[in-house]
């Protein structure tokens, strides 16, 4: 039996797509099982949490894996570098900043707040 066909440092390359698309699931579930809607907020949070995470392992992760001379990941296939670790960062802030502005408006809409939140995570 073969071992696996990547290591531990191809899936840090991946960690803030990973920790969004957890996040994203987590929203759809909770979202189809509040029929109630008693706390729109909740999922206003729950992203937050999970967009700060995705950041942290972006700028915390991923320059400790260049500095070692990881600069691709998947028999390179995908690139880790600083332009890369930068414009991930600049997208991160930017979807919090759009979750922080939305507040507003979803408590003042009809609109249903989880489909929101979980387009807004798989749009990253």
């Amino acid at each position: 039996m073969d071992a696996m066909p990547f290591s531990l440092p191809d899936l840090a390359a991946l960690n803030a797509e990973i920790t969004l698309t957890i996040g994203a699931c987590w929203i759809l579930l909770q979202g189809a099982f509040d029929s109630q809607r008693q706390h729109p907020r909740r999922f206003a949070w729950i992203t937050l949490l999970f967009l700060g995470a995705a950041l942290a392992g972006v700028m915390f992760g991923l320059p400790a894996q260049v500095a070692q001379g990881h600069g691709s990941a998947f028999g390179g296939q995908i690139a880790v570098d600083s332009y890369g670790i930068f414009f991930a960062s600049i997208f991160l802030i930017t979807a919090i900043l759009a979750v922080g502005a939305s507040l507003k408006f979803l408590d003042d809409s009809e609109a249903h707040a989880p489909e929101y939140y979980f387009f807004m995570l798989t749009a990253l």
